[in-house]
């Protein structure tokens, strides 16, 4: 039986004087909305509409609404028409309108939405609310969650802590599970340089990408009572000695049916795969749109990847149309080549990726036609795969809204760099089976390292031209092809 802590006569926050109660308007059994009628709350509230439990009706108000409308038509079960407290927020020159929850807790309570752009519960400015046992189960356009506009749970100036709970991708901990059942949707958006997203023992089952990053820092680790002990010590999470003895170890889990991260505008960031963490994707694991962006893989407490199309790591320029409106078109011929770009050194911006302790399966890509080079480091690491630089395609000669869904998906050729160099470190310990051309710019091979072909095949490496032979404890700068026969 759902519970809630507000008393029916307790008075609506920011309305002195008014009831609980008198915010509900009407109960009613049938709802005609005709075309061209609209149902509003009064001023400083929003409306919402609830058929037999589960909010409905709400649809934005055009293509780039900012608000919502009940929409026309017949309406017939349990029905409930709710003004509540509006709460602004502005984004890219629009203001968006939210309403928010009052109460300070609720247990078993179930949040069930089939309407556009609607919250399940607001928590602002430092308030406490304890959601207990919830259910929450929203189908429909977020519309903006960039402000959190249509969000499951949103949580402003405040605190939030979640323990063995299944929640949407909205609100995440340690040891919780964010499952999206659809065709779209993502874990996690690491929005600007100051924002961390540290995810321990969590299951991630998404449909796009388990995390997309414009600058900021995402790691997948372990939950361990040591993690989640010094974590709570740094951020006040306010565990009690009963909570943090009861933690055990738990890996993370990461499924997604399309891409593992991107990142695709502002400062890049970086994501960190440690501890005993499974990311497995159905499309390309790391998919970087010309920033400079950081990967660190450890292996050494069993972390393991999966990519289903074969493609680890991609470096590309941005397929973005930018806007609903906007066209990205594929570029044509080579790319002109930037004298002053060195593409054998490493530089600032280039994107970086380090693997350590781990068997890898998958190729590294680097298709990138202006400045930026991908650095590759291994240690103690078995890779196997194709290491190039490449030109990418989609199948289309250009992208906007009405085929989106072929951002993301290209066709790689490998070919030599121009100014899109591949720079590889064989640390000690490493083992890179070359499974076919490979395009480098430099190679470090440690005296404990090896560069070799499948069984059955032979590797033929040359330098500008010139055939040569791999010896470990060698550096190799300029154009490297390594052939597979």
């Amino acid at each position: 039986m759902p519970e809630f802590n507000t008393r029916a006569t307790e008075p609506f926050p920011r309305e002195p004087g008014v009831a609980m109660r008198s915010r509900v308007r009407a109960l009613l059994a049938v709802l005609v909305v005709e075309d061209g009628a609209v149902l509003t709350a009064p001023d400083g509230h929003l409306l919402s509409l609830t058929v037999n439990g589960v909010e409905t009706g709400s649809v934005l108000d055009g293509t780039y609404g900012t608000t919502t409308l009940i929409a026309a038509g017949t309406y017939r079960g349990d029905i409930v028409l709710t003004p509540a407290l509006e709460h602004t927020e502005t984004f890219a020159g629009a203001t968006f309108h939210r309403g928010r929850l009052t109460h300070a807790w609720a247990r078993d309570v179930s949040l069930s939405s089939t309407g556009e752009a609607f919250n399940g519960c607001y928590a602002a400015e430092g308030a406490s609310y304890t959601l207990t046992r919830p259910r929450i189960t929203f189908d429909g356009n977020g519309r903006c969650d960039f402000t959190t506009y249509g969000a499951n749970v949103i949580v402003k100036n405040s605190r939030i802590r979640t323990r063995e709970g299944r929640l949407p991708d909205d609100v995440l901990g340690e040891n919780t599970s964010a499952t999206i059942t659809g065709d779209s949707g993502y874990g996690t958006y690491a929005d600007g340089g100051s924002q961390t997203d540290l995810f321990l023992g969590t299951h991630f089952d998404v449909a796009t990408f388990a995390a997309i990053s414009t600058g900021g820092s995402v790691t997948f680790a372990d939950s361990t009572r040591e993690a989640v002990v010094a974590l709570d010590s740094e951020l006040d999470l306010g565990l009690t000695a009963r909570e943090s003895d009861a933690i055990g170890p738990r890996a993370s889990i990461v499924e997604s049916r399309g891409c593992g991260v991107m990142w695709h505008s502002g400062d890049g960031g970086s994501v960190d795969i440690g501890g005993g963490t499974r990311f497995s994707t159905a499309g390309t694991m790391f998919l970087d749109k010309a920033k400079q962006v950081t990967v660190t893989v450890d292996g050494s407490q069993g972390a393991r990847l999966h990519t289903g199309n074969g493609v680890l790591v991609q470096v590309m320029e941005t397929d973005d149309p930018g806007s609903p409106d906007g066209v990205c078109t594929e570029p044509t011929g080579d790319p002109d080549k930037d004298d002053t770009f060195d593409p054998t050194t490493v530089h600032t911006t280039d994107a970086t990726a380090s693997f350590t302790d781990i068997e890898l399966k998958g190729d590294f890509y680097n298709a990138m036609r202006t400045g930026k080079n991908l650095v590759l480091s291994f240690a103690r690491t078995r890779p196997a795969g194709v290491v190039s630089a490449s030109a990418s395609r989609h199948a289309v000669s250009s992208i906007s809204a009405a085929n989106h869904e072929q951002i993301n998906h290209l066709t790689n050729t490998t070919r030599p760099a121009i100014d899109n160099g591949v720079i590889v470190t064989l640390g000690a310990g490493s083992a890179w089976t070359v499974t076919g051309k490979s395009y480098l710019t430099r190679l470090v091979v440690d005296t404990d390292a090896t560069v070799q072909a499948p069984p059955g095949r032979t590797l033929s490496p040359s330098v500008d031209g010139a055939v040569t032979t791999l010896a470990p404890g060698s550096t190799y700068s300029g154009a490297l092809t390594l052939t597979v026969a």
